[in-house]
């Protein structure tokens, strides 16, 4: 077993609101963005101070379903995962940046078929790709690496080379961006690869395939999913440059109770933050109980 405790309930909206996107950064802080059915013209973005959510209008607008992150200084990115090529050879921009007045401040491209977006703790933006960003236009768009490292104006720091034990990425199931430390699981074989000061290290094989989230804490891992099973836990430890199983595992409520449905939103480190109809929920492999429960 795994224990969660709640961190708080999703934003309230107002008539023909729905939340489109939820984000946690590497130190915990969560966001929300909500636009109109129908409507993308406007938003509204949520920030949680611990207690309440604070609401601010975002202009000009018009994601339907974004990537979000939170960026140093206040900022936030909303990331469309599809961006076009023109006839000019160039890249529609996909990435905008807010100020904390909710304007917006300044654009750029990520890429085509992104398929996780995370910021870590100097602020660089680390973009994952499914395989239409990876194979896309010739295997020459931005995302052919599969894993890319940015900076806050999307200047491309750094992009992924398979480390020996590991092939390269055809699609990145899983991202995990801690504050100095990445983790990612992808298809083909589905390694774990830690990324740390720009080296990579595989451990591989792993015990699962298809897993869509992954929590590490020390030589503990948590694979979260499975291509049948979304929401199976399945509790490993890292034996040299492998993954070795342990046993399934679940997630369960401060008093018990199993929480059989979730949607993860972000893998932080030992930290897996999900919602379920109306609230959201943190799993931290780092916390006492779930220390020795996982084993």
């Amino acid at each position: 077993m795994i224990q969660m405790r709640e961190l708080c309930v999703l934003p309230p909206l107002v008539a023909d609101e729905e939340i489109v996107a939820v984000t946690a950064s590497f130190d915990g802080q969560l966001a929300a963005v909500a636009v109109r059915r129908g409507d993308v013209s406007s938003a509204a973005l949520f920030l949680f101070d611990g207690n309440d959510w604070q609401r601010t209008a975002m202009r000009p607008y018009g994601v339907a379903y974004p990537h979000l992150a939170l960026l140093p200084g206040n900022e936030t990115l909303v990331i469309y995962s599809r961006s076009d090529r023109r006839g000019n050879g160039e890249w529609d921009d996909n990435a905008y940046v807010y100020d904390p007045t909710g304007r917006q401040r300044r654009s750029f491209c990520l890429g085509d078929g992104i398929e996780h977006v995370a910021v870590d703790a100097a602020g660089a933006i680390w973009v994952a790709y499914f395989d239409e960003g990876v194979f896309g236009d010739g295997n020459s768009g931005i995302g052919r690496s599969g894993l890319v490292r940015f900076s806050a104006d999307g200047q491309q720091l750094w992009q992924y080379e398979p480390p020996s034990g590991a092939d390269y990425i055809a699609d990145c199931y899983a991202l995990n961006v801690d504050a100095r430390t990445t983790w990612i699981c992808y298809y083909t074989e589905f390694p774990l690869v830690k990324i740390e000061g720009g080296r990579a290290t595989a451990y591989a094989p792993t015990p699962v395939r298809g897993a869509r989230s992954v929590m590490v804490h020390g030589r503990d891992v948590v694979f979260v999913g499975e291509y049948d099973d979304h929401m199976r836990l399945a509790s490993c430890r890292l034996a040299g440059t492998s993954v070795e199983y342990v046993d399934q595992a679940v997630f369960v409520e401060p008093g018990g109770e199993q929480v059989p449905l979730f949607r993860p939103f972000a893998a932080r480190g030992s930290r897996l933050y999900v919602t379920t109809d109306d609230r959201v929920l943190l799993a931290d492999l780092a916390d006492d109980d779930n220390r020795v429960r996982v084993r």
